[in-house]
């Protein structure tokens, strides 16, 4: 594994519990932060992600999150936030608001506008995320989304935007091997420290073995010890391990 990586290893993305009322409940909030923290291998948490109902939250709420688990973990684990936004000036806002919460990174969705245009206008996403990167001057990880959905980027674009010193990542959630193959392989040509992260939870095995530098996931919530595990043991070059793990999770 590369030493200058900016994140590596399991990075659970949180649940985020709540009341009937649908207020956060903050005493289970804290106790699942508490748990993944405590897992070994575990080497940061993502807030505000898919798995905490980023796009149902508001602002406040969102801020609120990123507080609890500073409060609860962020002496014991670094923490990631998600910026959900479908513009770039709304990106920049809530992207000030994790790096002023203590946010060690923030992870960019991309805006679903998107879907009519990043591909014949790569400028457009080059663009976003520079706009955010001169913003707030901090780590960014590029969410990386399935082709076949429309807004997920192609690897010119993805090796592109490496151009920005301040993309350290990219979480990969492509759900395709060849495609998160050459996702990889742009990312290693360009020379460049970039962690390679995967979100690929049903080919997990496989994407560690081609060479992913480890996870950001939203399974990670509730199997953070077995992912753990199981990249140590490709890590170790361990097979009967390997294969035990992934026939487990």
């Amino acid at each position: 594994m590369t030493q200058n990586l900016k994140f590596h290893g399991i990075i659970p993305a949180n649940l985020l519990p709540f009341h009937a009322d649908f207020s956060i409940d903050e005493p289970d909030y804290r106790r699942h932060l508490s748990w993944l923290a405590g897992v070994a291998g575990v080497t940061a948490i993502t807030c505000n992600g898919h798995a905490a109902e980023v796009s149902s939250l508001t602002r406040e709420e969102r801020q609120r999150a990123l507080a609890i688990a500073g409060e609860e973990v962020g002496d014991r684990v670094r923490l990631i936030a998600g910026v959900f936004a479908e513009g770039t000036l709304e990106a920049v806002t809530l992207a000030k608001d994790a790096k002023a919460g203590g946010a060690a990174g923030i992870l960019i969705f991309p805006p679903t506008l998107f879907m009519w245009g990043a591909h014949l206008r790569p400028e457009m996403v080059f663009r976003h995320f520079a706009a955010i990167a001169e913003a707030v001057e901090m780590p960014i990880i590029v969410f990386q989304y399935p082709p076949a959905i429309g807004i997920g980027y192609s690897p010119e674009t993805l090796a592109k935007l490496t151009d920005i010193p301040h993309v350290v990542g990219v979480k990969d959630w492509s759900n395709d091997m060849v495609a998160f193959e050459r996702n990889l392989r742009a990312l290693r040509a360009t020379g460049r420290s970039i962690a390679m992260l995967s979100s690929y939870s049903a080919s997990l095995l496989a994407t560690f073995i081609l060479g992913a530098d480890g996870t950001i996931s939203g399974m990670g919530s509730v199997a953070a010890d077995l992912q753990a595990e199981l990249f140590d043991a490709v890590r170790r070059g361990d097979l009967d391990a390997r294969r035990d793990l992934a026939v487990a999770g």
